[in-house]
């Protein structure tokens, strides 16, 4: 390819991966659009793939993403908010039940944490709330990566290691 550009298969030769992670693109999730037959098989395309290049055993997971703050589009109240959490909830399952692989719940991390009093915090680009989102769809610079990096950190390092950010 060209100078800076890179494959996947590349990427799957270049390093022995200890874990591979994918995620559904920030337009799936602002919509909550269900998972098609479509993506679903692309998504199965792409770990069979994994699993048929890598001369080694990576762990394939999946993170659920980020859903709309409050105050966007159709997602005007905290009912919607537990509407998208069912959604994000919802794709877990079917990461699961049809992938067999495993979710990492950053999606469900940063629900809880917009039902507190967190959700206040972060540059909101003139929504009424900020929600832990820049623009509906990328995270907060602040406490949106804060949330998402100690879910991270626990669901991944914690088990190998022992260690936790929770009490430190």
């Amino acid at each position: 390819g060209e100078e800076g550009y890179r494959t996947y298969q590349y990427a799957l030769e270049d390093e022995e991966w200890d874990i591979i992670i994918f995620q559904r693109g920030a337009e799936e999730l602002k919509v909550n659009v269900p998972w098609s037959d479509m993506q679903t098989s692309c998504l199965q395309q792409m770990i069979e793939y994994t699993r048929n290049n890598c001369d080694y055993e990576p762990t394939i997971l999946f993170a659920d993403g980020l859903a709309n703050p409050v105050g966007y589009g159709d997602y005007q109240t905290r009912e919607s908010q537990n509407e998208q959490t069912r959604h994000i909830i919802e794709t877990a399952q079917v990461m699961r039940s049809k992938f067999g692989i495993d979710v990492i719940p950053v999606g469900v991390a940063l629900q809880n944490a917009r039902n507190t009093v967190l959700h206040n915090y972060g540059y909101n680009n003139g929504l009424e709330n900020h929600d832990l989102a820049s623009d509906t769809q990328q995270l907060d610079a602040g406490l949106g990566y804060y949330v998402t990096g100690a879910t991270l950190f626990e669901y991944i390092i914690k088990p190998l290691f022992g260690l936790s950010i929770i009490n430190h």
